[in-house]
This record gives C-alpha cells, structure tokens and sequence, in this order.
C-alpha cells in the first residue's frame, strides 16, 4: 500500500511516542487483507522479531488461546468502518515463548467513507495476564498463602494481614522485598507501616485507612508512595477485605501489597509528554482548536487571541460559524454539512472570519474527526491558518483576470451582437425588397414565402431586442416580478410541450423524477418558465440524438442571514458535450458563453445571465455541475415562500 506524506508523519510520531514509553508499546498500521504496512520498533523488544520478520499477515503468530477466538470478528469489525474497545490478544514470540498484549485499534477512512487501512497501539500486558492467570488458578486452591503466593510469583505484590485488635502485621517476603526493609528488624504494627509512608502523603493516607476501618466497608483500596533504604520513591496500590464480628467492628484485614511504580512512572510520562505536546500548541503560530459533535468549540489555544482579537473564553461554547460573516456563514454550512454527516477529514478549506475590530481575517481550516474509546463521534480536531495575505494576492490576480476576461468578453459580445442584430435585420430588408420589386409579377406563394422569412427574421430580432431589454431593466432593478403561489410542476409540463418539436427532430427522452408531493411554492410563472426553457432548449441543443434528458424536482434547503428555510428545487440533466470546470460559475455570468458552444453556436451569452438575475430575485439559488455520465446539470432552488418586504 502507498504510504503518503502525512501517513509517514503519523507513522514516525506514533513510533517516537511509543519509545518514548518504553519497550511496553507498539504502533503498527495492516492493510485491508491483514498485511502488516508499518510497524514501529517496539515489537522487537517485546515479541523479538525484526521489522522485516513481521510483516506478513497477523494470523501467522496467533497461539490457540480461546481468546483468540475472537480476534477475527474484531479484525472484521474494524475493516468495516466499526471502532472497536481494547480487546486481548496472545502471540508466540520469536523464540516461540507466548506473549499477551492489548490491542486498540482504529480504521483508517478515506474521503469516500472507504477503510483503507487499519491502525493499532499494542500494549505489553504480559505481566498482568500472567498475574490474572495465576490469581484465578490460585483460587482455586485451599489454602489461602498458596493463593496469595501463586499471584505474587507472576506480579510484583506482596499479601499481608493485620491484627487490628493487637495492631500485628504479617507480611510475606515480597511485601518485605517492595517495601525495601528488613523483617527481622522491622516492628511488625501500625507505627512502623506508617513511618514508611512518604511525609507528604501519611496524612491522606492514614486518613484513608481510618475511614475504612470505621465504615461498614468490606473491601477497601488506595494508593500511596513510601521512601525506600536508598532513598527512591515507590507507588504502591492496596487492595484488601475486611473482617468483621457481628456488631461491625474491624476484627482483622488481609490484602495486597501492589507495586504500582513502573505504571505510575509511565503516567507521570504521559503528563509530561501531554504538557509538552501543550506547549507547542499554546505557542504555534496556527490556532488549534477542538469542537464538539455540535460543532461548538470546546478547545482554542491562546493564538486566536493574536488571529482575531478575541481571548479563548470568549469562544468557547460558539459555533465553528459563529466568527463569520452571514454570507460566509451560509456558504460553510453548506459545504460541511457533508463533511460532518460522513465525518470526513477535510483540509485547506478557505473563509473568511470577522476579527473583534471589524477587520475581515482569511483562514485555511483543516480538521480530522475525533472519537472515544468506545468508537462514538466526539467532533473534530484542528487547525486554522491565517492566509489572508496570500488571499488578497490571489484576489487581486483574479479580479485582474475576470476584468480581462470581462473586457474580452465584452468584445466578443458586441462582435457577435452585431452580427445577430445585422443578420435578421439584412434578411428583413432583403425579402422586403424582393417583396417591392415582385409584388407585381410574382405568384402569391412566392410573397408569402417571403413574409413568412421577414416574420421570422423579425421575431428572431425581438427575442434578442426582449433579452437585452430585460437585462437592462433587472440591472436597473425596474423589471417587476408577481409573485403567488404556484404549482411548478404545471409550470414546468407547459415549458416541455412547447419544446415537443425539438424534441421529436432529435429523437430525445424526457424522464421527470418528482421526489415531493407538494410541489408547490411562490414564484413568478413567466420568469420562471423563461428560466425551464433556457434550460430545456441548451440541453436540446447540446444532446446526442436519442439521449434522455432528466428531470427530477425535489425538497432542499436555502441558507441566508436569517437562517435556514425550506426550498423546492428543478435540475435537468442531459448527456451533451459538457462544460469545463473553470467555467462552471462563470457560465452564468453576462457576455460569457462557454468555451465549448460558443464557437459556431450563436446566441449573445445572455441567456444564462438573465435566468441567474431571475432567480436572484426569488432569494435563490442557481448553479452547474458535471453529470457523472457525461454531459452537464443545471439546477436551481427557490424558496417555498418569499421573504416579505420591510
């Protein structure tokens, strides 16, 4: 499998945490065939293969413990995009000696929402297991020693019992041993035990044991540090019963002495690696943040304070949103309503935030989604960086773009507006003339011939006089709209009949798809129906003979400085030549046509232009994508009801 960048810069983090641990873990990444991809060097310290010698497929050193058993539905679990909990494995060691470790795993998920890979932390818990193993066989012996004494032959712990009436205590050799004090000099009481306690920590500790003795507890646990002869600090974890006569009162205790130093290091480890983990990102020149499921903030390091004046408190418990502009805002939601809902990673996202002082601040946002032990979606993780310099450069480079393109654009338009108003216009005076110079001599048909010619051309240079009209009174904002409830599905049957004959000549298929009972919403029929049929006629236009055009008419959303309200939204779908993607916003721009129907196809690149105005100025939405299968979608939404005037 293809390692990238950013999966050796996990792999090489994951492997220097866990030598920073010790030769208690490793990380290892497997393909979705079980193959081992990446392993990090603690497995040669705790199972003594080689790198090399161990990536193959991890069936090949399970042992046949019946916990192992249930490795393969957890391995499938895992590959079918399931968090799974910590679970036990045992596996032969190089030298064929049996090893337990604990296994965390996690699947590695693709945009698409494919598992692609699998990584895992293994745990050595050898120890434990064995001292799990012991205990339970112990049990089942008679004699209490023996039991106490099979656990301490596999753990580092100690039994003892105390007297509690006579305040004797009896300890076996390893309490003597973690202790570190000799047993034939050491006082067998209370007194003694006590003065071993660290002097920072006998008060809670007595405290603790006092407690116990005077509830009506049964069992009892606690930790607590001692100083040893040579001077060096040991943890250790108590666990013990209580025995009692029939008014309560504490007769003896016996227990475990639990040597619980090592695991006490490896956590005082873990802080000091998290506090320096936290160093860095209270003082990364990045805001790094956490959000919750709701996308609420629940974590920003000190820098925002820096990228957008505010202090952390101030943001906590906002939304991911909340810092942006309205229109911004919007735009957002959108695009990550689809990212939340997949729990995708998403990275060099742009947008704009409002800074304290008013200022608008540019950020690029990448973030991962966070999970707990148990597999639950947490929210996400992340990153924004300030790039609002690099995006004022790009925006300068654009606009400078668009205005040539605008000024080129307007070139063409006037050229080809020129022939489109000179072309009716010739054949209008043309066949008038023939017309006057005939009207004598030529049969009737011959001049209806050329009515019917001066007719068309005439209509033709109407609809074109009508588009340019219209798109000077929508710039003015003169052209006025009667909005009422509706039934677009009316609206849009009466645009496909009159296209039936350019339907028939082209051999098309029309399916429509009407995903809504209620079809209805509050729009202007006749601008709409201009908008259908601009629509209808491109994609009759740029068809293949005997393709189908789809139409489908369904429920969506708008979103706006006032929220989110219900829409009704129109695509049609065709098979035709398509449009490139960088001419996916601007096709709807005035004077642009696209590079691929402009040439040879006519028209003024106007249509598109005033179907957007329209739509506009419904407080809609109108766009074009790619189809799949070829060809281009064009789409619009509109809302159910109009916002009402203030």
């Amino acid at each position: 499998m293809k390692t990238t960048r950013n999966q050796q810069l996990n792999n090489d983090s994951a492997n220097c945490l866990c030598e920073r641990l010790g030769k208690h873990y490793f990380y290892y990444s497997y393909n979705t065939e079980g193959i081992f991809t990446f392993l990090s060097s603690g497995i040669t310290l705790i199972l003594g293969y080689s790198l090399d010698e161990f990536l193959s497929h991890f069936s090949t050193y399970l042992t046949n413990s019946l916990e192992n058993s249930k490795v393969a539905e957890y391995n499938r679990q895992t590959l079918a995009g399931n968090k799974q909990p910590a679970y036990p494995i045992e596996l032969y060691r190089k030298d064929r000696s049996t090893c337990w470790l604990e296994i965390n795993e996690y699947p590695i998920i693709d945009e698409t929402g494919k598992v692609i890979a699998v990584d895992g932390i293994a745990r050595d818990i050898d120890d434990n297991k064995k001292y799990e193993y012991a205990l339970k066989h112990a049990l089942e012996r008679t004699k209490y020693q023996d039991i106490l004494q099979a656990a301490l032959d596999a753990a580092d712990a100690g039994v003892f019992s105390y007297d509690v009436i006579n305040d004797h205590t009896w300890w076996d050799n390893k309490s003597y041993d973690i202790f570190a004090v000799n047993p034939k000099t050491f006082q067998n009481n209370y007194d003694s035990w006590r003065k071993l306690i660290v002097s920072e920590d006998r008060a809670a500790t007595e405290k603790k044991f006092s407690d116990a003795l005077n509830s009506n507890l049964r069992r009892f646990e606690f930790e607590y540090r001692i100083h040893t002869n040579n001077n060096k600090i040991r943890w250790i974890n108590v666990k013990a019963q209580i025995t009692r006569n029939n008014k309560g009162q504490a007769l003896w205790i016996d227990g475990l002495h639990l040597n619980i130093t090592k695991t006490k290091e490896l956590e005082i480890r873990l802080q000091e690696s998290e506090s320096r983990f936290r160093s860095l990102v209270e003082k990364s020149p990045d805001w790094i943040w956490e959000v919750d499921a709701e996308g609420c903030y629940t974590y920003t390091s000190p820098y925002i304070e820096h990228l957008l004046g505010y202090k952390p408190d101030e943001v906590i418990g906002q939304t991911f949103f909340s810092l942006m502009p309205g229109d911004e805002r919007a735009r957002l939601i959108t695009i990550f309503q689809d990212y939340i809902k997949k729990q995708r990673v998403f990275s060099g996202i742009e947008h704009v935030n409002l800074h304290k002082n008013g200022n608008l601040v540019t950020l690029e946002s990448n973030g991962s989604p966070i999970y707990n032990l148990d597999g639950q979606f947490m929210g996400y993780r992340g990153i924004h960086r300030d790039i609002t310099v690099q995006a004022q450069t790009k925006k300068i480079i654009i606009e400078k773009e668009i205005a040539e393109l605008a000024n080129k654009s307007k070139s063409e338009f006037l050229a080809n507006m020129s022939h489109e108003l000179r072309t009716p216009m010739h054949a209008i005076l043309s066949f008038s003339n023939f017309g006057i110079k005939k009207f004598n001599s030529a049969p009737p048909e011959k001049l209806l011939s050329y009515f019917n010619k001066i007719n068309q051309s005439g209509e033709r240079l109407l609809a074109l006089l009508n588009d340019l009209l219209d798109l000077s009174k929508l710039e003015a904002g003169k052209l006025e709209f009667n909005f009422r409830l509706n039934e677009l599905t009316f609206v849009l049957k009466k645009c496909i009949d009159e296209q039936e004959a350019q339907l028939n000549e082209k051999n098309l298929f029309i399916k429509t798809i009407y995903s809504e009972h209620n079809t209805q919403a509050e729009f202007d029929t006749v601008k709409i129906s201009q908008v259908i049929t601009n629509f209808l006629s491109n994609a009759i236009k740029f068809s293949e003979q005997g393709t189908t055009l789809s139409i489908v008419i369904k429920a969506d959303k708008l979103f706006s400085d006032a929220g989110i309200s219900k829409g009704l939204c129109l695509s049609i779908t065709d098979q035709g030549i398509g449009i490139p993607d960088n001419e996916l916003d601007t096709i709807f721009d005035k004077f642009i046509q696209s590079s691929k129907t402009k040439t040879g196809a006519g028209g003024t690149g106007l249509g598109l232009a005033i179907c957007k105005e329209f739509i506009d100025a419904h407080h809609g939405r109108i766009w074009a994508e790619h189809n799949p299968q070829g060809g281009s979608i064009f789409s619009f939404v509109i809302p159910l009801q109009q916002p009402k005037k203030t």
